[in-house]
């Protein structure tokens, strides 16, 4: 039987790990990623979601689901608000996770996982390897500026999460992305077949 293994795709916002996820599926890897996990559990329907509701209140809940705008607003502005928020999104996320890699484990030689706080909630040793995306700080702040996202509210994220170089320097494959999306896709490529050999 095929060993999947498994590899984690970590890095800052708005480095790219999503367009290297989609290149990784591209070359016939399997790909889970952590955003959608949590958006499925952000809803007034789950157990997650309810808790959500109790410790942030009713008016995180907009049109009958749950507002991922406004729960940020709260929750970057408030320390022990994020951290009580982490606490019960990580363990479902990470269950999930766990569940859907059993699921299809040796039916691909590589399962990524799109984990931004890979490092941040210890979870990294769970892994095979380590996959750290990264990006000049100016190139990312473009990105979410085309998403309606300011400079100032990119920086305030960023004050939650590990140093840019520190993820980078504690992963085992590092994949620069700021040049052009053919050289990222010819990046991502080398390192897909390199992973089918380590």
């Amino acid at each position: 039987m095929l060993r999947s293994k498994k590899i984690a795709i970590t890095g800052g916002i708005a480095v790219g790990k999503s367009t290297v996820c989609d290149f990784f599926k591209q070359f016939g890897g399997y790909v889970i990623r952590s955003d959608e996990i949590v958006h499925s559990i952000l809803t007034p329907e789950t157990q997650a979601g309810k808790q959500i509701i109790e410790l942030l209140g009713k008016q995180i809940v907009v049109k009958g689901q749950l507002d991922r705008k406004k729960i940020a607003e709260i929750a970057f502005n408030d320390k022990v608000i994020l951290n009580s928020l982490e606490k019960i999104i990580h363990p479902v996320v990470l269950d999930d996770i766990n569940k859907k890699i059993s699921d299809i484990t040796g039916k691909y030689p590589c399962i990524f996982v799109e984990i931004p706080l890979l490092f941040e909630i210890g979870q990294a040793d769970y892994f095979d390897y380590v996959v750290t995306v990264t990006s000049k700080e100016l190139n990312c702040i473009k990105r979410l500026a085309k998403k309606g996202v300011s400079e100032r509210e990119y920086k305030k994220r960023m004050l939650h999460q590990m140093n840019p170089q520190s993820k980078a320097q504690k992963a085992d494959f590092v994949i620069d992305n700021d040049s052009s999306l053919d050289e990222l896709k010819e990046k991502a490529y080398k390192l897909y077949n390199s992973l089918l050999t380590v």
